[in-house]
């Protein structure tokens, strides 16, 4: 009996932790589920937050580009204005140098016809003088021409006596040139015999060798020393003896 009682409280203690543990499971699972709702919902608004963000984002970017646009713009037209500006300065300069440098010519160019004046008056001036010194020097060459006139006369009476002399004297001297040529012919050809034909200079010590033409003694030495023939002909000579030409060393 006692065993029968204990296992109906048994029994009735399993029953009851069995109901408890399905109604713990049933309000874990509910718990769960409400945990699992929160972070949807939380999921959910963080997803809106973020395509929110992202749309902020991409406008402000979108805005920040045009910003951007619109300061390169600036820049350049800025840059542009600037370039305009500095072309006006360049041209306004190259304006004012252009101008300097006709004012520079036209002022040089004055100074060079006030200069041309007045070496033109001064040109005249002395012109002036000139004419006037001419007509007083006409004056006196007149004068003078009736004297040249009459000495020319006598000049001209003179010439034709020098002009018979001259032609005497030219006579004269054809004759003293035929005679001169005919001097230096023979000096030439004497020359030509005085120079030895080994050593084409002046024979000092003038020697005749058996082809008999004439040699300096040391170049005809030298040379029969080592030939045995005529240095004029080139035939064998009989003997290589030189005899003294004392009719060349005179």
């Amino acid at each position: 009996a006692d065993l029968s009682s204990c296992r109906d409280a048994f029994d009735v203690a399993r029953a009851a932790y069995d109901d408890e543990k399905l109604a713990a499971q049933m309000d874990m699972e509910i718990r769960t589920m409400a945990v699992e709702d929160a972070q949807a919902q939380f999921r959910r608004a963080m997803e809106r937050e973020q395509v929110e963000y992202m749309h902020a984002a991409a406008a402000k970017e979108a805005a920040m580009q045009a910003e951007l646009v619109a300061l390169r713009a600036e820049r350049d037209a800025a840059q542009e204005a600037k370039s305009a500006v500095e072309a006006c300065h360049n041209a306004l300069a190259a304006a004012r140098a252009a101008r300097y440098e006709e004012e520079l010519a036209a002022r040089k160019e004055m100074e060079i016809r006030i200069m041309s004046a007045e070496d033109a008056h001064a040109q005249l001036a002395c012109a002036r003088e000139t004419a006037e010194f001419a007509e007083s020097a006409l004056a006196a060459t007149q004068a003078d021409l009736t004297a040249e006139r009459s000495r020319r006369a006598f000049f001209q009476d003179q010439a034709q006596a020098l002009e018979e002399a001259l032609r005497e004297t030219q006579v004269k001297c054809d004759n003293h040139e035929d005679a001169l040529r005919m001097s230096q012919d023979c000096l030439l050809s004497i020359m030509e015999e005085c120079q030895c034909p080994i050593s084409h200079s002046f024979m000092r010590e003038p020697v005749v060798a058996a082809d008999g033409h004439s040699y300096e003694r040391q170049a005809i030495t030298r040379w029969l020393a080592t030939h045995g023939t005529s240095p004029m002909t080139g035939a064998e000579l009989i003997s290589t003896v030189v005899v003294p030409n004392l009719i060349v060393a005179r």
